[in-house]
C-alpha cells in the first residue's frame, strides 16, 4: 500500500502509528483462531468508527501489532484507549 502525504490547514505530512496491544498478564490468548477472528472483527469495526485507515495488523501468541494511518485527530494514547476499551 502506498502512503500519501495529506494536506491539512497548517500541516502537510503523514500521521501513522504502529501500536502493540498486549492482554492482561501476557496471556497467550491469540493461539486460538476463534479469538483471533473475533478480535480482528472488533478492531476493524472500531477503527472504521474512528475513521482511521487500517494498513495492516499481525498477531503474536500474546499480542497484536496494528499499523494505522491518517491519525491526525487522535493522540496515540487515545487510540489505544479506544481500541482496548472496545
Amino acid at each position: 500500500m502506498e502512503m500519501k502525504k495529506m494536506c491539512y490547514s497548517h500541516a502537510v505530512g503523514e500521521f501513522n502509528y504502529h501500536l502493540q496491544l498486549t492482554p492482561a498478564y501476557g496471556r497467550w490468548i491469540f493461539v486460538d483462531e476463534k479469538v483471533k477472528k473475533l478480535t480482528k472483527a472488533y478492531l476493524v469495526a472500531k477503527i472504521g468508527e474512528l475513521k482511521l485507515e487500517l494498513v495492516t495488523f499481525e498477531f503474536g501468541p500474546d499480542h497484536v501489532h496494528i499499523f494505522v494511518a491518517n491519525c491526525k485527530n487522535y493522540a496515540p494514547c487515545k487510540i489505544v484507549q479506544f481500541l482496548k476499551g472496545f
